[in-house]
């Protein structure tokens, strides 16, 4: 009864994770309608030099997220312990 019961909820889930893709997809659609209307009156070289600057984008995307990524490592650097600075946080909490 109970395994019926979560495999309901998952299709439940999986149906709305689905519709939200779905509406995604029919903006990012949009956005490319929009931009190729935009796009139109551009000279030949003019687009020809827009392809290869967004492609460079998509070249280079890889190593900016993944320099990023391994950047944030270490990045906290501190010599208090991590109960003090729990403490310390915990204390300049200031409710209403």
């Amino acid at each position: 009864m109970m395994i019926m019961g979560i495999h309901s909820e998952f299709n439940y889930i999986y149906d709305v994770l689905k519709k939200i893709n779905l509406k995604m997809i029919d903006i990012n659609n949009t956005l490319i309608e929009g931009y190729l209307q935009m796009l139109e009156n551009l000279s030949a070289n003019n687009k020809l030099d827009l392809i290869s600057k967004l492609s460079l984008t998509i070249k280079g995307n890889d190593k900016v997220n993944n320099k990023a990524f391994y950047e944030a490592f270490g990045a906290w650097d501190s010599s208090q312990s991590a109960e003090d600075i729990i403490k310390e946080i915990r204390k300049s909490r200031k409710f209403k």
